[in-house]
């Protein structure tokens, strides 16, 4: 969970620092700076999920292995304050893993916009371990740092070790950093639990006709910011009768009438479509209302 979170040159947040809660409720005129705040948890969660500074403003398509990645607002050219196109833009987070004693962590990060998303500065601290890597160390900045290459930012480069390109090129770093790297990328769980923790920052803005349709996905672990593949969710949810059982706990709360299970209608090909099943009649989610969904 992210308890606080320090934002610099973002947009019009020149200088925000804030100490969040489970619930946090935002107050504030138009633009007064609302979105650019959700946003700058877009740019932690794009960072948790692998997406280079660069795709993480501008957007990627989708591909094999990613789901469409939507840019922020004003792509890179809006990122810096308006009028100051060098700025550097930097980002500090911190927070707690719920692991089984929980530990604390940190994570700062330093970027260039307009340079191609250039990462300037990184430091990842999770209790007693701490790496920080800075562009001004030509070692780092060739192998690591590169934007022009599309490298990630560290967080989410765990995957980069299964990498052959990315492992022949530790062998142009010099030797007494070697290990440095490996241990970074090598200690893949509490790499995983922090980029796992950025990446729930997810901004939920649903659409109720995107929730109403069919899922492209069978079954996923996490629905679009807008709602995609939310019957997909739905089914990875049922797949564990546990969790299955918490879900329908909780979405008793909400409902008037006595929910007797929820689950997902097959489609002409077998994609899922969201239903509910009250006093034994099956209601999918065309039918219901938009507070429901």
């Amino acid at each position: 969970m992210i308890e606080r979170i320090v934002i610099e040159n973002f947009k019009s947040l020149r200088k925000v620092d804030l100490s969040l809660g489970r619930m946090n409720l935002f107050i504030g005129t138009n633009a007064s700076g609302k979105s650019n705040f959700l946003e700058a948890l877009r740019v932690l969660e794009g960072i948790g999920n692998g997406f280079t500074i660069n795709e993480i403003l501008g957007g990627k398509p989708k591909s094999a292995t990613s789901e469409i990645w939507e840019g922020i607002r004003g792509g890179s050219k809006h990122a810096c304050p308006f009028g100051v196109d060098d700025t550097e833009v930097v980002i500090t987070a911190s927070g707690t893993l719920e692991e089984s004693s929980p530990l604390k962590w940190e994570y700062h990060i330093a970027f260039l916009p307009l340079d191609r998303g250039r990462v300037t500065e990184e430091r990842v601290e999770v209790g007693d371990h701490m790496r920080s890597f800075s562009s001004s160390d030509p070692n780092v900045g060739l192998v690591l740092l590169s934007a022009n290459k599309g490298t990630p930012p560290l967080l989410g480069m765990q995957s980069l070790w299964e990498n052959t390109e990315f492992r022949q090129s530790l062998r142009r770093v010099p030797e007494d950093m070697r290990d440095m790297y490996s241990e970074l990328l090598s200690s893949a769980r509490l790499s995983s639990a922090l980029a796992g923790s950025l990446s729930n920052a997810q901004h939920i803005d649903v659409a109720s006709n995107i929730l109403r349709s069919y899922s492209q996905s069978t079954a996923v672990r996490r629905m679009g910011n807008h709602g995609e593949n939310f019957a997909s969710l739905i089914n990875t949810i049922c797949a564990d009768q546990k969790t299955k059982d918490a879900y329908l706990s909780w979405l008793r709360q909400l409902r008037p009438e006595e929910i007797d299970d929820v689950g997902t209608l097959r489609g002409a090909v077998g994609e899922p479509m969201f239903m509910l099943r009250e006093n034994g009649r099956e209601f999918p989610a065309p039918v219901l209302s938009d507070g429901t969904l």
